[in-house]
């Protein structure tokens, strides 16, 4: 069952959707662009585990973005581990590889 539902198209466009997603998030966070001034702000009266899934580190946004997008694209509750597992994947090899 997991298998077949790996197979299926739409599972990987919603982890290209939320992948780009989480990508376009942490940009715009960053220190010189246009949130870059709030979620400074944010660091200082946050603990960092909890700015790190919203905005600070990819692989770890895809617990909270990967949810969203997941059940907004209309996901299944059963296969959610599943995609936000295989999101964090990506996102780390993305933030390895190309967000440097």
């Amino acid at each position: 069952m997991w298998r077949t539902q790996a197979l299926n198209p739409d599972f990987w466009l919603r982890l290209a959707v939320a992948a780009l997603t989480i990508v376009g998030i942490w940009t715009v966070c960053e220190p010189d662009q246009v949130f870059g001034r709030f979620t400074n702000w944010v660091e200082h009266k946050l603990p960092k585990w909890v700015c790190k899934p919203l905005f600070i580190c990819p692989p770890c946004m895809s617990s909270v973005h990967g949810t969203w997008v997941w059940f907004a694209l209309g996901g299944d509750a059963l296969y959610w581990p599943l995609f936000v597992i295989c999101l964090c994947g990506a996102m780390r090899l993305i933030s390895e590889n190309l967000l440097k």
